[in-house]
């Protein structure tokens, strides 16, 4: 069955690309976050963008959709916001031009575009339907405060924190990681069963979208689960798959119950 691509409004999500500012930045031009209405922006790893470089605040800014047009809050005291070379003066809230071409915060130049109502949900990337046969399903490539989660060419947005729990599981894949093994492998403390969750969510979603074929979760889960994750398989629906997939062993850790041929890890530079 081929995979149904959904439909979005225009003002849904906003691709924000990393571009060549006035000064080199720590952050590689050519870096790309899909944001949804919501989502908060800076430096701190507890954002939903996570823009790794010293100008920006641990929580820089935030993005929304209001009255059908997008508009930015400055929550920093000094760091900057500006639209297109004008100043969001701090604690205000500035509406996105239509035809917007840059958002900057401190010193992070970010071209702005929007996704095209007939376009995948995941824009920019062009992806194949699946990944081809031979290559892992994931790749997963951690790139300093995040990582970059591919499943087959598709680009799969999430948290910058669900995505190095998925990168740290996949590593020991299908061994078990205990917790503090997560928070060692993140480098700070944070909350190990929401990430899981989260991490379970993004999972259903590819397979509720029809990118991720529920059989395969099944065929992954026969391939290396053993006693209860096998029970009552063939009829679980896509919500007990992804907690399959994410297995928690009470009191030891978490399993991710994909083989190790799906998966290839990797870590930028």
């Amino acid at each position: 069955m081929s995979p149904r691509i959904p439909r979005l409004d225009v003002n849904q999500e906003l691709i924000l690309t990393v571009v060549p500012g006035p000064t080199p930045g720590a952050i590689e031009p050519g870096r790309t976050w899909v944001v949804t209405s919501g989502a908060r922006l800076g430096r701190g790893m507890d954002c939903d963008v996570v823009v790794g470089d010293p100008t920006v605040s641990r929580l820089h800014a935030r993005l929304w959709v209001e009255a059908g047009a997008w508009w930015v809050e400055n929550l920093t005291s000094g760091n900057g916001v500006f639209i297109d070379g004008g100043t969001v003066p701090a604690g205000a809230r500035a509406r996105i031009p239509e035809r917007c071409e840059a958002l900057q915060l401190g010193g992070v130049l970010l071209a702005v575009a929007r996704v095209a109502a007939t376009s995948p949900v995941n824009r920019p990337l062009a992806p194949r339907t699946t990944p081809k046969p031979g290559e892992p399903s994931f790749t997963l490539v951690r790139d300093g405060d995040g990582c970059d989660v591919r499943f087959g060419d598709l680009f799969v947005p999430m948290k910058p924190l669900t995505s190095l729990v998925f990168w740290a599981l996949a590593a020991r894949a299908p061994g078990l990681v205990h917790e503090w093994d997560l928070l060692d492998a993140v480098g700070r403390d944070f909350n190990v069963a929401q990430a899981i969750s989260d991490l379970r969510r993004v999972l259903r979603r590819l397979m509720d979208e029809g990118w991720l074929s529920a059989e395969t979760v099944r065929d992954w889960i026969r391939e290396v689960g053993a006693g209860a994750a096998l029970d009552g398989l063939a009829d679980a629906d896509s919500a007990t798959l992804a907690r399959r997939c994410v297995l928690a062993r009470r009191g030891q850790g978490f399993l991710l119950l994909i083989p190790a041929h799906a998966l290839r890890t990797d870590v930028a530079g």
